[in-house]
């Protein structure tokens, strides 16, 4: 849905959690609100102004966009659909995960769709631009995960190499593939100590990457009982945003400049929203919703005001 440049959607049946922000354990979600429409909601921002809300309910969607900040939104499609989030907002995709994958590809910021195959069961999938595509699949034959790779916008795929020690939570969510265009990329890790997967071809090869993280900042467990989850998103320049979660529950987030090098701690998202609420126009310029809350900052998460945000459809559940 972004003008001159490829887009895909996924479409299925089971909802995709967010492809542009760790997912939070389980144990830190908050209950749910105390009244339902069926509606779900989900904001991505691709810069500080401009940014998309895709609205499911019982077997429909509806997308809208906004080019002033959340002040006002225009619907741009709708259609039929379980569930859905919004995976990679800088290039439009939206996927809806489940027994069958099916994707669409769009030119004219969404005006026209034509159909993409997909190959195997997709539980991932990122697009860096308008050819470089990386999908994260389950071979029933050889009963494992496939890492598989595109460079001409899906058209031909090649298997890449999942690495070992590499953490995925499922249909999606982030931490499952983290890539840019150059081939240097990263997946979630999980061990005994705080780590991401990092390749610079593509997939073909994997380091281990140590998160450092202040001491004391996750609950302390007997020797040998610790596991660390580590968990992350690109953000749109440079940066690398990570959550660190262990056994209790506990999590951590920090955000790095340098690919990994040196971490910084942040603070915890503003309440009601979560880690995994966060949206990236870039480094510096983040959003952050959940339940009807709609949070803003410019300064890399250090300071969060609200905004106000016109319902686009009554008694939604933000998400």
């Amino acid at each position: 849905m972004i003008a001159a440049a490829l887009v895909s959607i996924i479409v299925a049946t089971f909802l995709y959690l967010r492809a542009a922000t760790p997912t939070a354990p389980s144990a830190e979600l908050p209950p749910p609100p105390p009244t339902l429409s069926g509606y779900s909601a989900t904001y991505d921002f691709v810069t500080a102004s401009t940014g998309w809300a895709l609205v499911t309910r019982e077997g429909r969607y509806w997308i809208f966009r906004t080019v002033d900040g959340a002040r006002h939104w225009r619907m741009q499609d709708t259609g039929e659909a379980s569930y859905g989030e919004s995976a990679d907002p800088t290039h439009g995709e939206i996927a809806f995960f489940g027994g069958m994958l099916r994707v669409n590809q769009t030119s004219d910021a969404g005006l026209h769709w034509r159909p993409l195959a997909v190959p195997g069961d997709g539980f991932a999938l990122t697009f860096t631009d308008a050819n470089n595509g990386w999908l994260l699949t389950w071979n029933p034959a050889a009963q494992r995960l496939q890492l598989l790779s595109t460079r001409d916008g899906g058209m031909t795929w090649i298997e890449r190499v999942w690495p070992a020690g590499a953490y995925w939570i499922g249909r999606g969510g982030m931490g499952a593939l983290a890539f840019k265009s150059s081939g240097q990329g990263w997946t979630a890790g999980v061990g005994d100590q705080p780590r991401l997967l990092g390749t610079v071809d593509g997939g073909s090869s994997w380091r281990s990457m140590a998160v450092e993280i202040p001491p004391g900042a996750l609950s302390a467990l007997p020797e040998g009982t610790q596991v660390f989850v580590t968990q992350l998103t690109l953000m749109p320049q440079r940066g690398i945003f990570a959550v660190v979660s262990d056994l209790t529950g506990d999590l951590i987030g920090l955000t790095s400049m340098d690919s990994g090098q040196t971490w910084r701690t942040l603070a915890p998202a503003p309440e009601p929203t979560r880690y995994a609420d966060i949206s990236f126009a870039d480094d510096t310029h983040w959003w952050a919703s959940r339940y009807g809350s709609l949070f803003k900052t410019s300064d890399g998460g250090q300071t969060w005001r609200p905004v106000g945000v016109k319902p686009l459809l009554g008694d939604w559940n933000y998400q």
